[in-house]
């Protein structure tokens, strides 16, 4: 899951809506701040409630991606859109092809949930922007016991980029994938990749209501 379909139902509580993207936040600005659940769910008792609400919210992320990895639509599109790779460009790299066969549909579903939400990313943001950067990094620091000095930053960046709006344009999604792949090392995007694009979308909008039937489902870790 990506960011929106992550944090979308928590817009009025900011700071569980920060823990649904703390993980994936983490995994740009510093991998060394891994928070899995069992770290974390300690904090669920701790006197401070922004803390509390953090944590419950990383416990969110790991289990609605959990449940979403494990579905049978999303393994079938991530089959299909590898054998599309694969079948487009035969000198995809393993990496480059499972990398985007996993992301493209976590994207477009994002784009689709927003399409449906009229207002919600705005919503979204506001959040986000609403933070304070500084006291998210020390309320981090205290469950992983290291300072992400990095994220003050890059909230600038996730806030003024707002690359989630991106996702419902073929060209644009195009261009973040590639940014991506830039920014792990693994090239451009394969050749013609955008021709596979409007197909890929449909069948990520066929299987959208699988895709997310768990939304809603009790967390029994919370």
């Amino acid at each position: 899951m990506n960011y929106f379909a992550h944090g979308f139902r928590f817009v009025d509580e900011p700071y569980f809506l920060a823990g649904t993207a703390i993980p994936d936040w983490m995994g740009v600005v510093d991998r060394r701040h891994r928070l899995p659940p069992n770290r974390v769910r300690s904090w669920l008792e701790h006197e401070d409630p922004s803390l509390r609400s953090l944590a419950a919210g990383i416990i969110q992320h790991h289990h609605d991606d959990d449940h979403f990895h494990s579905g049978q639509a999303f393994s079938w599109l991530q089959v299909r859109f590898a054998r599309s790779i694969k079948e487009l460009d035969p000198n995809a790299s393993d990496l480059v092809k499972y990398l985007l066969a996993h992301i493209v549909p976590e994207l477009m579903l994002d784009a689709f949930l927003i399409e449906e939400r009229p207002g919600l990313l705005d919503a979204y943001y506001d959040v986000v922007l609403s933070l304070d950067a500084s006291h998210l990094s020390s309320l981090i620091a205290q469950m992983s016991g290291k300072v992400p000095e990095s994220l003050p930053r890059f909230l600038g960046i996730f806030v003024r980029e707002r690359f989630l709006a991106d996702y419902a344009d073929d060209d644009r999604l195009c261009f973040r994938l590639g940014q991506i792949l830039a920014r792990v090392g693994w090239g451009p995007l394969p050749e013609g990749f955008s021709t596979l694009v409007p197909s890929m979308r449909r069948a990520v909008h066929d299987a959208k209501s699988d895709l997310v039937a768990f939304l809603g489902h009790e967390n029994p870790f919370l």
